[in-house]
């Protein structure tokens, strides 16, 4: 595992190490579903590739560098709650991983033990066919899980939030 320390690496694969997942889930009262997990450092990794696949391109600012493999670093992410924000709004660290990322990357990884992140869909069954009885499908499949969690977590890093600004 190659973890994104805020250069920009052309190889990490992500946000957390082990030892500060393990450390974030005690601190939590959370560390026996962690210690749960068997392979950690895949877990942390499905954990990063989710938030690619799902926050890609809603992430505020563009990436530090064209070749780095992660979405994080990143130039021009407005820090709304940042220090002095009334005078102008402040930014996010070009050569760091925001905490919010690597704890939201954590909190994806202890929901791996339940399985897959993204599961590829079938149509959900409503009603099953036995002899001469017709089966009927849902017209919709929502068993794709959504993360509020996470989603909370990471929102003040997404682009087209509302930004308050005060005039003096």
């Amino acid at each position: 595992m190659i973890v994104e320390t805020g250069s920009g690496s052309t190889t990490a694969n992500s946000y957390s190490t082990v030892v500060d997942a393990t450390d974030y889930f005690t601190q939590r009262n959370q560390a026996d579903a962690w210690d749960a997990i068997e392979d950690k450092d895949a877990a942390l990794i499905m954990a990063t590739d989710y938030m690619g696949q799902m926050y890609r391109l809603r992430w505020a600012g563009i990436r530090r560098t064209e070749g780095q493999a992660l979405d994080w670093p990143r130039y021009n992410v407005p820090r709304v709650d940042g220090p002095g924000f009334s005078e102008g709004p402040s930014y996010y660290p070009t050569d760091q991983v925001p905490e919010e990322v690597k704890r939201a990357c954590r909190e994806l990884a202890l929901r791996t033990k339940d399985g897959p992140l993204v599961s590829d869909l079938e149509r959900a069954v409503q009603s099953e066919t036995i002899g001469p009885l017709t089966t009927t499908y849902f017209d919709a499949d929502s068993r794709n899980k959504r993360y509020s969690a996470v989603d909370a977590i990471l929102s003040p890093l997404m682009a087209g939030r509302v930004l308050r600004v005060s005039r003096a």
